[in-house]
């Protein structure tokens, strides 16, 4: 459900054009609309391993974690460290302190890693804000549309793991 959220909002911000017809109307997001804000790093949940599988569903934990493998493990079209760096800056988006100290070694090293870092925040902390300028400029970085694709997965992936991993530990208290 998450990694379908991210990628049909990147999809209508960004325009990208149905290949089949619809009766739905074309989502016109908010743009103007200001997200959560979120709160200081001290303040962030330190949220136990556990709560980052899903014991009760043997069969879907399982397919979770060979997606997760491939989203994060792969070496093309994006490289592992690019993969880091979007996972990193989502991790910080979502408040995730364990899994942004895991990606900590991920910070951005220049010009080219900052723009990735900032797409990555962008998508996680206000999608709707996304328009086709955001993946013209990965593409002037000189990433193919397959390294697009997984650029958001990423960054969905990883927004969806520690949303998940953080709904669970605060329903548990």
């Amino acid at each position: 459900m998450a990694m379908f959220n991210y990628l049909t909002r990147v999809a209508d911000a960004s325009g990208v054009e149905f290949d089949y017809a619809s009766p739905l109307p074309a989502f016109e997001p908010e743009r103007d609309r200001e997200p959560a804000p979120r709160p200081d790093r001290a303040s962030w949940p330190v949220i136990a391993d556990e709560f980052r599988t899903l014991p009760g569903f043997p069969a879907t934990n399982e397919a979770w974690q060979r997606w997760h493998e491939y989203v994060f493990d792969s070496g093309e079209p994006l490289k592992r460290r690019d993969r880091g760096l979007l996972a990193r800056a989502a991790a910080q988006e979502t408040c995730d302190r364990a899994r942004a100290d895991e990606l900590a070694e991920h910070t951005p090293r220049d010009d080219r890693e900052e723009r990735l870092d900032g797409f990555a925040r962008k998508l996680s902390r206000s999608p709707w804000r996304m328009d086709a300028s955001d993946l013209r400029a990965l593409r002037d970085l000189g990433y193919p549309e397959p390294a697009l694709l997984h650029a958001i997965s990423v960054v969905a992936l990883q927004n969806a793991e520690s949303r998940l991993a953080m709904g669970r530990a605060l329903t548990a208290r």
